[in-house]
């Protein structure tokens, strides 16, 4: 099986720190990607995650509140990502439910960031836009996309479905990073 695994939402308030040890404990391949609120993220946070090998941070949003980057402009998106690029973040981002505009992705693509975005969204992408398409059929290509959250909310917190999220001792993982694509 070959599986990319994230969680949304990482932030001091929902930290999954000893639930992301056990699950690891279980998935020895294992990799996961953090999709953090940078806003509401201690720098003590942020070394925590980033001393792990197997995890990566990504951005979701700024401060996650609803529609927040509906208002930002290429400039302060490309602004934003640049600044969490500089405190290690890998180069990928998220909007706080899916919701974006196209001055967005724009200024992703300036930042040098890959985007990770919904299929019923793609209107507003280009081609060559780097994207991460979630799907109802939880596909990437040949890989199994498994998506929760940090904390528990929409039936796949980390805790409420812990053993969904334990795979086979060979199963391959990937952080989302190693599986971004250019979308038409």
């Amino acid at each position: 099986m070959k599986v990319v695994f994230d969680l949304d939402d990482l932030c001091d308030y929902w930290d999954p720190y000893g639930l992301l040890i056990d699950w690891k404990g279980r998935n020895p391949n294992g990799k996961v990607t953090l999709f953090a609120i940078p806003g509401r993220c201690s720098t003590e946070l942020i070394d925590k995650y980033q001393s792990l090998p197997w995890v990566r941070l990504a951005a979701h949003g700024w401060w996650h509140q609803s529609g927040e980057c509906l208002s930002w402009s290429a400039e302060e998106t490309a602004f934003r990502l640049k600044t969490v690029a500089s405190w290690g973040f890998t180069k990928g981002f998220k909007a706080p439910g899916w919701l974006m505009t196209r001055e967005v992705v724009d200024g992703c693509n300036a930042a040098g960031f890959w985007i990770a975005g919904h299929s019923d969204h793609r209107k507003i992408w280009k081609k060559g836009d780097n994207t991460y398409v979630y799907n109802r059929k939880r596909r990437v290509d040949d890989w199994t996309a498994v998506h929760g959250h940090t904390h528990n909310t929409c039936d796949n917190g980390i805790e409420e479905t812990f053993e969904a999220f334990c795979h086979p001792p060979d199963t391959e993982f990937k952080f989302v990073s190693e599986v971004v694509s250019c979308e038409s």
